[in-house]
């Protein structure tokens, strides 16, 4: 079940224009760690939700790459960092998790954001897809 994001989160997306759900428990069925990484979010502990999700993210999980994308867009347990938002939102694009569709059309036609960041998300994926390669 897809959540909406709440209060001061809903504002920082709405500021760039860009309206996106929280990160869900859909995939909780299927992996223990992504549900303890869900369970920290939604306390706000993000350093625990970072600990548990990141790992999922860079072993391709596109659920965990979304939501690495949240957190760095919103600076939730990370510096706030947009291009590396557009990174993570791209890669799990690539991987057909819709949510991440949605993100890069919005980030796509966003006229909000700063003008190099959706180049320089898309070349931290580029060299993160190299450094991933089979």
């Amino acid at each position: 079940m897809r959540r909406a994001f709440p209060g001061a989160l809903a504002g920082a997306l709405l500021a760039l224009g860009i309206f996106l759900a929280a990160p869900s428990a859909a995939h909780a069925q299927t992996s223990d760690r992504f549900l303890a990484g869900y369970n920290a979010y939604v306390k706000k502990d993000f350093a625990t939700a970072l600990y548990y999700w990141r790992p999922l993210a860079e072993n391709g999980d596109a659920e965990a790459q979304y939501d690495l994308g949240i957190m760095y867009l919103n600076g939730q347990g990370v510096k706030q960092d947009t291009a590396e938002a557009i990174k993570w939102f791209s890669i799990a694009r690539d991987a057909h998790f819709p949510q991440a569709v949605t993100a890069m059309d919005e980030m796509e036609t966003s006229t909000k954001l700063k003008p190099n960041d959706l180049t320089e998300g898309l070349r931290r994926r580029d060299v993160y897809e190299r450094s991933h390669a089979p």
